[in-house]
C-alpha cells in the first residue's frame, strides 16, 4: 500500500522547508535520492547509543516524511513472488 510520503516530501520541499524522505544527514533534493545514509539506520544507531533524542546526528530537518527507508526485496525461489525482508530476517511474500 502507498501512503503518499514522496508527495508529502515534494510538497514541503517546494514550500522551502528542509524535508527528508528515507535519507538522513544531508539536504535531499529528490524523494528517491539522498544520502549518505538511510534515516532508519541513523535512528537505530542513536537508539543503540542511548541518545535521549533519536534524531541527534541524523540531520536537522523541518519535515520527516518517511523514516523507515526502503525494504530489501527477495524473490521466492519457486513461485517467483516478490517478498520484502523484515527486521527479524523473515520474508513477507504477502505484502
Amino acid at each position: 500500500p502507498k501512503a503518499g510520503t514522496s508527495s508529502i516530501f515534494s510538497f514541503f520541499q517546494r514550500q522551502g522547508l528542509k524535508s527528508q524522505h528515507w535519507y538522513c544527514c544531508e539536504a535531499q533534493f529528490s524523494a528517491q535520492r539522498g544520502g549518505p545514509a538511510l534515516m532508519a539506520g541513523c535512528l537505530m544507531n542513536s537508539l543503540k547509543q542511548n541518545h535521549t533524542n533519536l534524531f541527534d546526528n541524523c540531520g536537522n530537518f523541518d519535515v520527516y516524511s518517511e523514516i523507515n527507508g526502503p525494504r530489501k526485496k527477495k524473490y521466492h525461489p519457486f513461485s517467483g513472488k516478490i517478498g520484502y525482508v523484515q527486521d527479524d530476517g523473515t520474508v513477507d511474500y504477502k505484502g
